[in-house]
């Protein structure tokens, strides 16, 4: 007798088969296609390549020192890539076919991901080698590019959104947390984030309100002791990224091998992306 939850897991099994099938074929021949017409050079020159001069020296050497050691330590190779013209290309596609082009990860691995920043088209993308879509699934690089990265390019801190978005893919791949607890925590700080809105408007409300009442009844000025209360409040509540209560622990960058290149990973449909 067979097992219709048995049944069900291997039909999805075979339609992610035929799925990831069919984008290799596809990709395959988009990258002949492409391959004199991507917005990059053939190879890469560091793990952070800016090539849209996004990243001030210290930002980009700092990011790089990250990735540089976490690659060292885990053999997961990460890149970063910032782009001005896409060729008339979305970055969900641009993406997998530079992390193809470059080798992103080990051969044999797939363990590469690759970050596309595409300033002209105000798009991010996070690409995933096939070695890595089980630790950093699609809905987890949605929620990163959502809850990371998205919020700090609004603020035009491209750094500051990078870097939060590499300490929690490290820290995904080093084992730190899983895709699970990383859903709770953001799920819970988003809900954190909206009552804090809330109780901010409120006291707002209250501090205007009251202060007016002051005004009217005594012929003088008002306290605003308690708008101040609040912004401090609300400045509190923004301290750190979404996922504050976990971090990478990569500290103290630098000295550990330097940059390899490419390491002759594949790319497949895996990642997840966003417009600022």
């Amino acid at each position: 007798m067979n097992c219709p939850m048995k049944s069900h897991l291997e039909n999805k099994m075979k339609i992610r088969r035929t799925t990831t099938i069919f984008f290799v074929i596809l990709l395959v021949s988009a990258s002949g296609m492409m391959a004199q017409d991507l917005p990059v050079p053939g190879k890469p020159g560091d793990w952070v390549n800016d090539y849209a001069d996004v990243f001030n020296s210290n930002e980009e050497r700092q990011l790089s020192q990250k990735l540089n050691l976490f690659q060292y330590n885990n053999s997961t190779q990460i890149f970063v890539v910032t782009i001005n013209e896409n060729n008339g290309y979305d970055a969900s596609l641009l993406a997998p076919l530079i992390g193809e082009a470059w080798g992103v990860g080990q051969k044999g691995k797939d363990n590469g991901l690759l970050i596309l920043m595409d300033m002209k088209a105000r798009d991010v993308f996070i690409s995933t080698g096939y070695g890595l879509e089980e630790y950093i699934p699609d809905i987890t690089a949605a929620q990163i590019v959502r809850n990371e990265i998205i919020p700090a390019f609004k603020q035009r801190d491209f750094y500051g959104g990078i870097d939060a978005g590499t300490d929690v893919i490290i820290g995904l791949l080093e084992g730190k947390f899983s895709p699970d607890e990383y859903r709770e925590q953001s799920s819970s700080s988003e809900v954190g984030s909206a009552i804090g809105g809330i109780i901010f408007m409120l006291i707002l409300f209250f501090a205007i309100f009251g202060s007016r009442r002051r005004s009217y009844g005594t012929g003088g000025r008002g306290s605003n002791l308690p708008l101040w209360i609040a912004l401090g409040m609300m400045s509190g509540s923004r301290r750190g990224g979404s996922f504050g209560n976990f971090s990478s622990g990569s500290g103290g960058f630098g000295g550990f091998g330097g940059f390899t290149g490419g390491g002759g990973g594949s790319f497949g449909g895996g990642g997840a992306g966003g417009s600022w």
